[in-house]
């Protein structure tokens, strides 16, 4: 095989003539470079280190992108992730009857870790947070009208993954919980 001109392996084309004739190469200790293997160490050394970089750059990505992700039971919910983990359903119904059916809806499908009440700057607002066959829940039933409520149901499976069916398997529990 033959070598660029101007390639790094190839010390002959990179080598400074010690008489300063053209296409006479010079000796190693002159050039200053090393033998095959100070440079091939020196390759090694500079690919650890890029494939070390890289390996924490990804591992930063990744953190940010699953780790930093807010759920709809916070009081404040963040921005949607950049893909549909949560649906929505309005309610002809006050908040309390929603709620209600909501707890029943979760409780027939999985069980509930925790329940919370906190009210917003215009609206009041409950939460559920649940889990069901390993899948974290969370509901926000939140009053828009004193009869008038919006059920908001989000699903993350293992590994920041969705479950988008089961989403809406409950938001139908909960319409057929509210039904007469």
């Amino acid at each position: 095989m033959k070598w660029k001109s101007k390639s790094p392996w190839n010390s002959r084309a990179n080598a400074v003539p010690s008489g300063g004739v053209v296409g006479m190469a010079a000796p190693a200790k002159l050039t200053g470079r090393t033998a095959a293997p100070g440079w091939a160490a020196d390759l090694i050394a500079s690919s650890v280190n890029m494939k070390t970089k890289l390996i924490v750059v990804l591992a930063g990505i990744a953190i940010g992108v699953v780790g930093c992700m807010s759920n709809i039971a916070e009081p404040q919910p963040g921005a949607m992730p950049g893909y549909l983990d949560r649906v929505d359903r309005r309610f002809d119904r006050p908040l309390n009857q929603v709620f209600e059916a909501a707890k029943r809806a979760l409780n027939s499908y999985g069980t509930i870790t925790a329940e919370s009440a906190f009210a917003t700057a215009t609206n009041q607002v409950r939460t559920l947070s649940g889990s069901v066959n390993q899948t974290k829940v969370w509901m926000r039933i939140e009053g828009v009208t004193p009869s008038a409520s919006v059920v908001i149901v989000q699903v993350r499976a293992s590994m920041g993954g969705t479950d988008l069916a089961l989403a809406n398997d409950l938001e139908s529990r909960i319409a057929l919980e509210l039904a007469p």
